[in-house]
């Protein structure tokens, strides 16, 4: 994706060598922000497919009419990658058989930490599982976390392949298999996850926790609240300007760069 926003940022993330494993970006919209995001094409291959995980995560109240901030997520594989401005460190854990891998995103997996700074505790993780290739360990296919009792549920999307669940604290069979494109939620019972990859697709899926934060949401468009009035007062800071100006996505970053000081955020 390219971004560009009213507070005068330009990034360029993806999943392509070109993106230097910019992989994801973290955007806390706080007070407001105006911002765009384009499907960075490589001109050379018009036809290449483009697949994007965009997810929405509540601030608690206190914490809305903060400054906005924006950052790229690093997957960065070296035990001494270093955080950069603007670019925070996304770590990759490897089972043992190489077969799993999981990227901490937000938050922490088997030790191992993610250098975005959220507002509540969370993880972010996506993982990745091979077929066993004939290894016939169980460890090979199989992926566990331990969460937080505090965080009381989880999320799984299944992007392609499937797995099946397993009761971590009875150590029983295969209870439910979550097939690819289907999303399940955990309950509060227990703090074991335990999942089997299909053995002949393996399994790709995104693995979301956190710890609620108790709050009424208040939603209207692309404004996310906390009660009717603050909605009111959000939409009214837009229209007097005060998250900037809209601007035609066909301007050049030179003609974009110009729009963006002649009607500045007054939240930068």
């Amino acid at each position: 994706m390219i971004h560009r926003d009213s507070v005068g940022c330009l990034q360029a993330f993806g999943a392509e060598p070109r993106h230097d494993g910019k992989i994801a970006q973290w955007l806390s919209a706080g007070a407001g922000i105006l911002h765009e995001e384009m499907w960075d094409i490589d001109q050379s291959r018009l036809n290449q497919k483009q697949e994007l995980f965009q997810l929405w995560i509540n601030l608690p109240q206190k914490q809305k009419m903060t400054k906005p901030s924006i950052c790229l997520i690093g997957n960065k594989k070296s035990e001494d990658a270093k955080v950069t401005e603007n670019c925070a460190c996304a770590p990759t854990v490897y089972s043992e058989s190489g077969n799993i891998e999981t990227i901490v995103l937000v938050g922490e997996y088997n030790g191992r930490f993610s250098n975005v700074e959220t507002a509540s505790p969370m993880s972010i993780l996506h993982v990745r599982m091979k077929p066993p290739s004939n290894n016939t360990n169980a460890n090979s296919y199989t992926w566990k976390i331990k969460i937080p009792e505090f965080y009381q549920t989880a999320i799984i999307y299944m992007r392609t392949g499937s797995v099946s669940v397993i009761s971590g604290s009875r150590g029983a069979d295969e209870v439910e298999e979550i097939p690819a494109h289907y999303t399940a939620t955990f309950t509060a019972v227990g703090n074991v996850v335990e999942l089997k990859c299909d053995e002949k697709n393996g399994a790709d899926f995104i693995f979301l926790a956190g710890e609620p934060i108790q709050e009424v949401v208040e939603a209207r468009g692309s404004m996310v609240m906390t009660t009717p009035d603050e909605i009111e007062v959000a939409y009214s800071d837009y229209g007097r300007g005060l998250m900037g100006q809209p601007w035609d996505h066909r301007l050049n970053d030179k003609e974009w760069i110009d729009h963006i000081t002649k009607f500045p955020s007054a939240y930068k």
